[in-house]
């Protein structure tokens, strides 16, 4: 999942058939993660960009779910907003605040705001 101002976020793990398959939460304060969050009067970034943002395309799945990127959080204050995560097929998780990213893995902004759980999206396709 997504950090909380300057932590490290959570992995994410699921258990497929015995398999278990974790994803590393991203970086907190300016450290790597699938988008960088903003630091200080910065806006965080969103679809991996910023510096520190992995840059990755997020993936096209069979059937009818879409992946998509959510918004970066806005700075306020001199404080900086939470990097965005994923939107699957729509869904996301509330953001309690403006200034976090929007979505699943979502980073909280600065100010000690929490970061938001990840998603795993298993999909069989013929």
């Amino acid at each position: 999942g997504g950090s909380t101002s300057g932590g490290n976020g959570t992995p994410t793990s699921v258990e497929v058939d015995g398999y278990t398959i974790t994803a590393n939460g991203g970086g907190g304060d300016g450290g790597q993660g699938w988008s960088e969050g903003g630091n200080d009067s910065a806006n965080g970034f969103y679809n991996g960009g910023g510096s520190n943002g992995s840059g990755e395309k997020l993936p096209s799945l069979c059937g009818n779910v879409s992946l998509s990127s959510g918004v970066g959080g806005l700075s306020r204050n001199g404080e900086g907003g939470g990097a965005g995560g994923v939107v699957v097929a729509g869904m996301k998780p509330s953001r309690r605040n403006d200034m976090d990213g929007e979505g699943y893995g979502a980073g909280g902004a600065e100010m000690n705001h929490l970061g938001y759980p990840g998603v795993v999206v298993v999909m069989i396709c013929d």
